[in-house]
């Protein structure tokens, strides 16, 4: 028992020192700024809206906003596609079993 514990306070005693090692010589990392990854075009024009297809039902609205009139009229249960077609499907059986 007591050579147990022994073991494991020089484990413990060696990943300490390993850990405060590892910190002490390890180089200092990389800062970045505000000016690395400044780009002055981004927000000055707005993307066009798009020119969607047979079958598809377009946000009414601004882009990610919901319209309180798309919600009292029931058109926001729809949900909001443009251009997007089915390509497949997978049926599964689903067996429920009670007892």
């Amino acid at each position: 028992m007591r050579i147990a514990r022994m073991r494991r306070g020089v484990a413990t005693s060696a990943l300490a020192v390993s850990v405060v090692l590892g910190v002490a010589t390890s180089p200092a990392p990389a800062v970045a700024s505000a000016e690395t990854f400044f780009f002055n075009d981004v927000g000055s024009t707005a993307v066009p809206r798009a020119d969607c297809g047979p079958g598809s039902l377009p946000e009414t609205g601004m882009q990610g906003d919901v319209p309180a009139e798309d919600r009292n009229s029931g058109r926001s249960t729809q949900g909001y596609r443009c251009n997007m077609s089915l390509l497949g499907a997978c049926r599964i059986a689903v067996v429920a079993c009670c007892r």
